[in-house]
């Protein structure tokens, strides 16, 4: 799975004028001094607790701009769309000057060069939402994602992923910075409530892309799409950090003043569901990688920002984070000697099989994707704890090309065989609930377990720190599935 997001925003304003300046207009003063409540209609079970309403206020804005970020796909940047030639009196671009001054104030980084800047109504937006689709992936790429996410229980086998990334994608998208172009395009339908924390968001990936060239440096990276979430998630966190900044510093706040980002989103879930509903009815892996690069990233960023201001998070820029689990952890990232993921060494080779089988990709979950498959299946919490003590992984997907069928092979490493064993029975119970009434019995050395129905084949295994697992396949492939798997290393990942 090598989804992320992009720089597309979404609106998340009401159609209502009256809602929106109330978002300008601070809750009555108390009648007396006492501590009051104040609890948001917005924020559903937030509540916000303050000496005065500044704080309800404040709660109140980042519950709407909350739910600006994002659009999701390949981590590729939207292509321009050609439009009428821009007026320098279109007061979106005067406000552009104001708002770029106060961003390389807050940021701490002067331009390169000048910033080029266009105004887009919304068909022109989607239009270039709609080249990005088509051009993305090709039609086998696009395939083989959907079939991963199949495999991997994420997505039921009839999920038309592409057209529903596309419908994802054209709900509300609002507005981006094309690198390609060094343009960053701005919606003229957005409120004035919303434009300018958008601009300070995209000039920041403006100023990034002139200092730390996005494209050549935090594009995908060929199978390897833990290492590209997480520099995704370095990128847009430091761009909600600023802007955040942006918002709070007039109110006398910082960014450390603000509830967990990702506590007000869950808290404008009924929000979202008014405003996105393609968003609310997608499923649990498309919001999940929606969210990550800025909810995590805005954590992550704001613990850099904390050890080292934004001097501190600039040098981050020359040795970007290399896994989710940096990104969820930021302490084993800013620790003295980082800890990093090991590069797990499994290779299965088509012809090493007994039966003919394609392989359709390679890739690596990393910690918050495997989180993901097991929050498909069982609670939250303890997905996270099973997953937490991860620290390496490579799957393999193959097809039979007469039958459709699919085979699923992956070995995973931990930091201790303790915690291999606790990720092992979180994905025993996720087996069982997946492949109900199926078969199961012990493996001959009593290392795991096999599922069975009719002639397709399921084990799972536990060797020391690693677990191995094995979905889909016949039974005169898995003793040569096993012996690849028993021969599987894991080494110490080189920063990237």
């Amino acid at each position: 799975m090598t989804f992320s997001l992009d720089t597309l925003y979404t609106q998340s304003v009401a159609s209502s004028r009256a809602q929106r300046e109330g978002l300008h207009t601070a809750p009555p003063a108390p009648a007396q001094k006492a501590r009051h409540q104040y609890h948001c209609r917005h924020c559903s079970n937030i509540t916000c607790r303050g000496e005065n309403p500044v704080q309800h206020r404040l709660v109140r804005i980042c519950c709407w701009l909350g739910l600006l970020y994002g659009a999701l796909l390949v981590g590729l940047h939207v292509l321009a769309v050609p439009t009428v030639a821009d007026s320098a009196s279109d007061p979106l671009l005067a406000a552009f000057d104001e708002v770029l001054q106060r961003v390389v104030s807050l940021r701490q980084l002067q331009p390169q060069g000048a910033i080029k800047r266009a105004v887009r109504n919304r068909q022109q937006i989607r239009t270039a939402v709609l080249a990005l689709t088509q051009d993305a992936l090709s039609p086998a790429e696009w395939e083989a994602e959907r079939k991963a996410m199949v495999q991997w229980g994420l997505l039921a086998p009839d999920f038309r992923l592409k057209e529903f990334v596309l419908d994802l994608l054209t709900e509300q998208a609002a507005g981006y910075y094309d690198p390609k172009q060094q343009t960053f395009f701005i919606a003229d339908w957005l409120p004035h409530l919303v434009q300018k924390p958008v601009m300070a968001h995209e000039l920041v990936h403006a100023l990034q892309d002139q200092y730390y060239n996005l494209q050549k440096n935090f594009d995908l990276v060929k199978d390897q799409a833990d290492l590209s979430l997480a520099r995704k998630a370095l990128i847009e966190g430091d761009a909600m950090a600023v802007m955040l900044v942006y918002l709070l510093e007039p109110l006398g706040l910082t960014i450390e003043d603000l509830p967990d980002m990702g506590t007000l989103l869950q808290g404008s879930a009924s929000l979202l569901g008014d405003q996105f509903q393609v968003y609310t009815h997608a499923p649990l892996i498309l919001r999940q990688q929606l969210l990550f690069p800025y909810v995590h990233g805005l954590a992550f960023v704001k613990a850099a920002l904390a050890q080292g201001g934004w001097r501190g998070l600039q040098r981050i820029y020359q040795h970007p984070p290399v896994s989710t689990q940096q990104i969820m952890h930021p302490e084993k990232y800013l620790a003295e000697t980082p800890v990093l993921p090991n590069e797990v060494t499994l290779h299965v080779p088509e012809g090493a099989l007994g039966t003919p089988w394609k392989k359709l990709k390679r890739d690596v979950l990393g910690e918050f994707l495997l989180s993901v498959i097991l929050q498909q299946f069982l609670p939250e919490e303890e997905a996270r704890q099973s997953a937490a003590g991860w620290r390496g992984d490579r799957y393999e997907l193959f097809e039979q090309q007469d039958s459709g069928r699919l085979l699923l092979v992956c070995a995973t490493a931990w930091d201790t065989p303790a915690q291999a064993a606790v990720f092992f029975q979180s994905y025993h119970k996720l087996l069982t609930l997946k492949y109900p009434g199926w078969n199961i019995q012990a493996l001959e050395d009593q290392s795991g377990h096999l599922w069975h129905q009719a002639q397709t084949h399921v084990m799972l295994r536990r060797q020391e720190r690693f677990v191995h697992i094995v979905e889909g396949a016949l039974a005169e492939d898995l003793p040569r599935l096993q012996a690849l798997l028993e021969r599987v290393t894991a080494v110490p990942a080189q920063p990237r």
